[in-house]
Order: C-alpha cells, then sequence, then structure tokens
C-alpha cells in the first residue's frame, strides 16, 4: 500500500509524532545561550529537527501550518523570531524555530552579528539530539555568501 510518515498523521491515529487534528506544543523561549542550554537539558532524549532560513522566507508559516497551531511569530516585519524558540510536539519532538539570517535587504544584520548569530551557531553545536535542519528559502532571491558560509558550517 503507500508509506505512512512517521511524523505526519490522519485523524485518530497515537503513533505519529505530529497530528493534523490535536498537537499538545509547550513553547520553551531561548534568548541567551544559558537559558539555550537549560532549554535543550529539558528537551534531553527528544529528537530536535530545526528551522532556520533568511528573515521573511517562511520558517515560523511553516511550522504553524505543521503543527495547525499559531505558535511561532510569523509577520512581514523581518526579526519577529527574536530567539531559538524550542517547541515541545506532544512529549515526542522538539521543532526549534530559529531567527532568521539577514536577507539581501540587511533589515536585521547587526542583531544576527551580535546576538542571533552565536545563540544559533551554540544551538546548532550543542543541540546533541539536533537530527534536522529545514532550510526555508525564498526562490525569488539568489543565495547570498552569508547564507552559502551558513550552511556549510
Amino acid at each position: 500500500e503507500g508509506y505512512a510518515s512517521p511524523f505526519l498523521s490522519g485523524k485518530g491515529n497515537d503513533d505519529f509524532v505530529v497530528r493534523n487534528d490535536r498537537n499538545d506544543v509547550r513553547v520553551l523561549q531561548c534568548p541567551t545561550p544559558p537559558v539555550l542550554r537549560q532549554g535543550i537539558a529539558e528537551t534531553a532524549g527528544l529528537p530536535h529537527i530545526c528551522v532556520a532560513g533568511e528573515s521573511n522566507a517562511g520558517k515560523s508559516s511553516l511550522i504553524n501550518h505543521l503543527l495547525k497551531k499559531k505558535l511561532a511569530k510569523a509577520s512581514s516585519v523581518a526579526g519577529k523570531t527574536r530567539s531559538v524558540d524550542l517547541m515541545l510536539v506532544n512529549e515526542r519532538l522538539v521543532l526549534a524555530d530559529l531567527p532568521g539570517l539577514p536577507s539581501r535587504d540587511h533589515q536585521v544584520e547587526r542583531l544576527w552579528r551580535s546576538t542571533w548569530e552565536p545563540l544559533v551557531a551554540s544551538y546548532v553545536r550543542e543541540c546533541e539530539p539536533l537530527r534536522a535542519m529545514l532550510y526555508a528559502h525564498d526562490i525569488r532571491w539568489k543565495v547570498t555568501p552569508l547564507v552559502r558560509s551558513f550552511l556549510q558550517d
């Protein structure tokens, strides 16, 4: 028959990590490295999947769509997500909404360099249970050297 994804489900199946009808989600906002380390410790033993990309590429909208909840800070204004937001989904998975890289208009470049880049680097390096990164990119934008560097690291 067909392949049944272990991550997404239809109604009534508790074997799936993310359910279409009822997801229990707890959000841990981690604006600093010490708080982030605590958040990683609190979710130890659960797989992490992070969502990265440039500002306004649709990271938070993607998470909200997957979870069928408006938990991630989606906005047309660049830089709405200002921390690593760990979303504990059904006590089985952690989705991490990362602050956006500066896009071609450089709106959040100063914040990225001073605060968000070290925070994101800390998450990616220190989160042992990180299993995957989803990278959201608006195909209307060219891939910048900063994006290439981020993805290579």
